[in-house]
């Protein structure tokens, strides 16, 4: 307590300065850049602390209400910059849970999806009807909003006024820009188009919008090209305000996403802001302070668990569906065509994704699956996951939400280590819809773990970052209305704190000195052409637990109930299992390296060319380079390009010499005989015959009189046609060279009709024989291609007719091209396969 302090307390107590206090907090203490202070008095006139004086210096007024804060900590009101509570913030009991966590202000409009701006009536014939579309496609994320039915970000600004005690402040959603502009078109924007939605922008930010989101992962704002982006974010440059996005990909795909977003904000000028960041930690950092080295002003949020949030379709389906129109994509999702497509194409990717999966917000009739594992909503239903992935998003016309496990990418180290870089702020990333959210509704606060007692100078860190006295995103300042929404009402939102005349906002800010220090560090680490603010691990911090750190004395009385509690975060790993997962992010990005120069063989790429791709700065890539190159897995040619080494080739050579076709295929062979209930082969080309050398056989079912051993003709059986069509022609001239004679009556002999089924086993990706080998079985069949990209051999599936119709052909056919390319893959293609090149089932 300074002696200025001291002397305006004496001053209070003998002229009777506490006239209009009617709030005393006594005995707390408060962070600074120093550490804890000694206890205080706080005197609130109002809405705004009026007075610090130490404790006990100065008589409690006469009927003030006095709070006991002795053995507390004081802090500013927290600020969750990213939050889904558009709706849910008019609710009392979301209300009570923020405030029981301190925190007293919200940033809404996230992901690039929300009510405004749209039309204040909804279109008749529904026709680019923003609100009803975003109240639809979010309807697990933001839910409904009890009032709101479409209007400007004024008028929906204006709901907040006098019904919720949190500061309520908006960003724009781009992707409402969009369909409003759009509609659910799934392409670039013309230049009209995207001076519209500009204009739009303008409109949004004069009515008190604090910036900008993007959601580039959802529909229709995945299909926003640079220039779109560049438009808009620079009207938010303009404005001094900030773009917040979440990024076109996290974990293995966040170079790239972190790379879109640093060449907009390159060419804009945008202050960025990345949403709910999460994956390897120090990949993340590295994109971070490379932008921080390139003069770029980047910052995220991420919170303290290893589990996220989001609406189903936009984790399983692909960007090819128009899931920004739900009656086409659910329409299209009853297609069995779309569906073979889906299973041959797209889901075969996800297998790990499933058992992460947990159902969070379902309506309809599988409402009872909500807080179920999928897995375990499968088996209640008797379908795979894929199919039951399907059933929900059809019968909730894509309106499920689900909570998923974060991939082994990340981990708790990362989670630590994001939480304690200096770029980062605190944000819960909270969903209120459905009974089994995630659990960052009720405990996202936990950036101010127990830990930061026993390191005093860490809670004011930790203060920093969950108010708004750190100014680093001026999103948070004060907006007011300009142009016609001038004389609209004031709306409550976030506001940045201010000093006046010695009066402080009671979520003021620490003193501008101390602001001003950390400008100025930033602007000299800038100058001298490194990231500011590099991430340095505290030797000896305790693990993370419940943040058991105090929050704010007046929020905890309002709140009237203890702290909740919550759930540890994960325990620390110890430093040796922390280097090591480190090392391994080092290894996946050498990795990438040389995926890279594989696909550019003969020219090679270039230091820059390599930075691209990795989404790093040049002398990250360097440092990874060193050691590829000491042990000839990459060669510097004399033009400065990198190339492939001859170490590669030694490598590559023996894993050639220890592959074998039947070891590879054994375990895909079984799981493709228990998936589809019928007997599979496993067969090699000989010649102008197939030899099988393996077999999977159901036993449950009618078994088949096929052998190991056996030798057939190429061009009269399923696998045959197959490897036929997966080669090169002159293999079929020689296949026509001699007789085709009749096996059955339904065998080809017509060379003709033999070329056209072959061209159709192409288009289609896998072949069929319908009796043509033997007179009561069909089989289904897929070529398996190795390291050269030629077809040595084919997987099968084969049943009696009656027991496999077309229809159940049409379905075997994706199963059976999926074990093929899985086969493939460990047989060392690149390809996994040859491609279909249509679809002719």
């Amino acid at each position: 307590m300074s002696t200025t302090d001291r002397q305006d307390a004496r001053d209070l107590a003998a002229g009777g300065g506490t006239t209009g206090v009617t709030l005393v907090v006594r005995g707390a203490r408060l962070t600074t850049p120093e550490g804890l202070s000694g206890p205080v008095d706080l005197l609130v006139a109002g809405d705004v602390i009026d007075h610090v004086v130490p404790a006990g210096s100065v008589p409690v007024p006469a009927g003030a209400h006095v709070i006991e804060a002795a053995g507390r900590i004081a802090f500013p009101g927290f600020v969750d910059s990213h939050v889904h509570g558009e709706a849910a913030v008019l609710d009392p009991d979301v209300q009570l849970a923020m405030l029981r966590q301190g925190v007293t202000s919200i940033v809404v409009g996230q992901d690039g999806v929300s009510y405004a701006p749209s039309a204040r009536q909804p279109v008749a014939d529904g026709t680019h009807d923003a609100h009803t579309w975003a109240t639809g496609y979010f309807s697990a994320i933001n839910g409904e909003h009890p009032t709101f039915r479409g209007g400007s970000v004024a008028d929906l600004l204006a709901t907040y006024e006098g019904t919720t005690p949190l500061n309520v402040a908006y960003l724009v959603p781009h992707g409402t820009l969009r369909y409003d502009v759009l509609g659910g078109a799934t392409r670039p924007a013309s230049p009209e188009e995207t001076g519209r939605m500009v204009a739009l922008l303008r409109e949004a930010l004069d009515d008190g919008a604090c910036g900008m989101s993007t959601g580039l992962e959802y529909a229709p704002a995945s299909n926003a090209t640079d220039d779109e982006l560049v438009a808009l974010t620079r009207v938010l440059a303009e404005h001094d305000l900030p773009h917040v996005s979440h990024m076109r990909g996290y974990e293995d795909k966040a170079g790239t996403a972190m790379a879109e977003l640093v060449r907009v904000a390159r060419a804009s000028g945008v202050a960025t802001h990345v949403s709910h960041y999460h994956g390897p930690a120090d990949e993340l950092i590295g994109y971070v302070e490379d932008a921080h080295a390139a003069g770029l002003d980047v910052t995220f949020d991420s919170y303290p668990y290893l589990r996220g949030c989001s609406i189903l379709s936009m984790v399983s389906l692909p960007t090819w569906l128009p899931v920004a129109d739900p009656d086409a994509t659910v329409a299209m999702l009853q297609d069995p065509d779309v569906v073979a497509r889906l299973r041959a194409e797209h889901f075969p990717g996800l297998a790990d994704l499933w058992e992460r999966v947990t159902m969070a917000a379902v309506p309809g009739e599988l409402q009872w699956s909500e807080g179920m594992a999928l897995l375990d909503v499968a088996d209640r239903l008797g379908l795979d996951p894929v199919e039951t992935t399907l059933r929900i998003l059809v019968s909730t016309h894509l309106r499920a939400g689900c909570v998923f496990a974060q991939p082994p990418t990340n981990s708790p180290g990362s989670v630590r280590a994001l939480l304690r870089h200096p770029a980062q702020m605190g944000g819960s990333d909270a969903i209120y819809q459905g009974r089994a959210p995630a659990p960052a509704r009720l405990g996202g606060v936990r950036a101010l773990p127990r830990r930061a007692r026993a390191r005093a100078r860490r809670l004011d860190v930790a203060r920093r970052r969950t108010a708004p006295v750190d100014g680093r995103r001026r999103a948070l300042r004060v907006r007011r209305p300009r142009g016609p929404a001038a004389g609209r009402t004031r709306r409550r939102r976030a506001a940045r704190p201010r000093d006046r005349a010695g009066r402080r906002d009671v979520r003021g800010p620490a003193p501008s000195r101390d602001r001003d220090r950390r400008r100025a560090r930033r602007g000299r680490a800038r100058a001298r052409g490194r990231a500011a603010h590099r991430c340095h691990p505290r030797a000896g911090a305790a693990p993370d637990r419940p943040g058991g750190a105090r929050m704010t004395a007046t929020a905890r009385e309002a709140a009237s109930a203890a702290h909740p509690g919550r759930q540890a975060l994960p325990d620390a790993s110890a430093p040796a299992a922390d280097a090591a997962r480190n090392s391994s992010q080092s290894l996946r990005r050498a990795l990438t390296i040389l995926d890279a120069l594989r696909h550019d063989a003969a020219r090679g790429l270039s230091l820059v060319e390599l930075a691209d791709v990795l989404g790093a700065h040049k002398s990250t890539v360097s440092r990874l380079l060193a050691p590829l190159v000491e042990v000839h897995l990459v060669r510097r040619t004399p033009g400065g390009r990198f190339v492939l080494g001859a170490g590669t080739l030694r490598l590559g050579q023996a894993y050639l010499e220890g592959l074998d076709l039947r070891t590879v295929a054994e375990p895909h062979l079984a799981d493709l005989m228990r998936a589809s209930g019928a007997t599979c082969h496993l067969v090699v080309r000989d010649g102008l015959d197939v030899v099988y050398i393996d077999k999977k056989e159901n036993t449950a079912v009618v078994r088949m009189a096929s052998r190991i051993g056996r030798r057939m003709p190429l061009y009269c059986t399923g696998v045959g046609k197959a490897i036929l069509a997966a080669s090169d022609v002159d293999l079929l001239e020689s296949v026509l060279d001699h007789p085709l004679p009749a096996v059955t009556a339904r065998t080809l002999t017509d060379p003709d009709a033999l070329r056209a089924e072959l061209r159709t086993v192409a288009q289609r990706g896998y072949a069929i024989d319908d009796r043509e080998n033997e007179a009561e079985v069909r089989c289904v069949a897929a070529a398996v291609v190795d390291h050269t990209e030629t077809a040595i051999g084919a997987l099968s599936v084969s049943a009696l007719a009656s027991h496999m119709p077309p229809a159940r052909v049409r379905e075997l056919g994706p199963l059976v091209v999926q074990a093929a390319r899985a086969v493939s893959a460990g047989m060392g293609s690149v390809r996994c396969g040859y491609e279909p090149t249509g679809r002719n089932a």
